[in-house]
C-alpha cells in the first residue's frame, strides 16, 4: 500500500516581523521602512472626564494615535498612514506593533495610572490568528492584568459586519486579561442600537456632539432617547470626540456626556511623565 501522503504544515500566525516589504507599494514601503528606522511614533491625545464617576474620573485618559516623522523632518499624520498602509496584513502589523508598544508601557510603569485607547482594525477583529498572537503576547501577565489600562476600539461598522468574531474576541480579552473596549466612528442611532446590543461588553462608546444631541432629543422620538438610558444603565460611558471650542464643551456637559477630547480639551502630545522610552514586550 502507498503511504498517506503528508498534511501540509498550518501555517503559523502572522506576526509583524514578517510582513514582505517586496509586495508593497512604493507609499506602503515608505510607511515601513519608517517603522524599521523608528521614525512612527505615538501621540497622545488627552481625554478629560466630566463626571466624578467611574474609573476614568481617577486616570489620566488618552487615545493613542500614529506619526511618521520623515527624513528630512516632514510629518504625516494619522490618517494619511493609515491611507497609505490599507493592505489588510499592514494594518494588523500596525495594530500588532502598537499592542506590544502599549502592553509594553503599562507593564514597564505605573499600571493605575493612565488608561490607553487604541484603535484595532477591520483585518484584526477577521483575523483567527490574533488570538494566539495576544495569548504568547500576555503570557505570564495574568497577575498584572495590563488590558485594564487598556481599551481597544472598534470602528462601528466594522463590528457591525464582524459581530460574531469580534464578540468573541472582546469576551477572551476581557475575562482574561481585562481589557476595556470603545465603539468608536459611532455616525448614526443604529450604531448605538449595536454598543446598548452588547450589553456591558463595551465601555465607551465614541460620537460626535450634534449625535448626542439628537439622542438626547428623545421627546419627539423616545427610542432614541431611551438608548441613552440604557447605556448608562449598563455603565457604559459616552465620549464626545468632536470638542472644539468653549461652546462645543459647555453642550457636552449639558448634554449629560461622561468625557471630552478634541482640539479644545488638549492636542496631542508625544511623551508621558514618568512612562520615558518603553521597551517593547518581546513573543518568544
Amino acid at each position: 500500500r502507498p503511504a498517506a501522503p503528508t498534511p501540509a504544515p498550518t501555517p503559523a500566525p502572522r506576526d509583524e516581523l514578517e510582513l514582505d516589504e517586496a509586495k508593497l507599494a512604493p507609499p506602503a514601503l515608505k510607511i515601513k521602512k519608517a517603522f524599521n528606522d523608528e521614525r512612527v511614533t505615538q501621540l497622545f491625545r488627552p481625554l478629560i472626564s466630566l463626571t466624578n464617576e467611574g474609573q476614568e474620573s481617577e486616570r489620566e485618559v488618552y487615545r493613542i494615535s500614529l506619526q511618521l516623522v520623515d527624513k528630512d523632518g516632514k510629518l504625516t499624520e494619522e490618517e494619511d498612514i493609515y491611507q497609505a498602509a490599507a493592505d489588510p496584513a499592514f494594518r494588523k502589523f500596525i495594530d500588532r506593533w502598537l499592542l506590544r508598544e502599549t502592553i509594553g508601557r503599562v507593564v514597564n510603569h505605573k499600571p493605575d495610572k493612565y488608561l490607553f485607547l487604541l484603535r484595532l482594525s477591520e483585518a484584526s477583529l477577521a483575523d483567527p490568528g490574533l488570538f494566539n498572537w495576544l495569548r504568547k503576547l500576555l503570557a505570564g501577565l495574568d497577575n498584572r492584568q495590563p488590558g485594564k489600562s487598556i481599551a481597544l476600539e472598534l470602528a462601528a461598522v466594522n463590528f457591525v459586519e464582524l459581530e460574531k468574531p469580534a464578540a468573541a474576541l472582546m469576551t477572551y480579552l476581557h475575562k482574561s486579561h481585562g481589557f476595556r473596549f470603545v465603539l468608536g466612528q459611532v455616525n448614526s442611532t443604529g450604531d448605538v442600537q449595536a454598543a446598548a446590543g452588547q450589553g456591558s461588553q463595551f465601555d465607551m462608546v465614541l460620537m460626535h456632539g450634534n449625535l448626542l444631541k439628537e439622542l438626547k432629543g428623545g421627546a419627539q422620538q423616545p427610542t432614541q432617547g431611551a438608548l441613552l438610558v440604557k447605556l448608562s444603565a449598563q455603565g457604559q460611558r459616552i465620549v464626545v470626540d468632536d470638542i472644539q471650542d468653549a461652546t462645543s464643551l459647555t453642550d457636552a456637559i449639558a448634554l449629560g456626556a461622561d468625557l471630552a477630547m478634541g482640539r479644545f480639551v488638549g492636542e496631542p502630545i508625544q511623551q508621558l511623565a514618568e512612562t520615558g522610552s518603553v521597551e517593547s514586550l518581546e513573543i518568544i
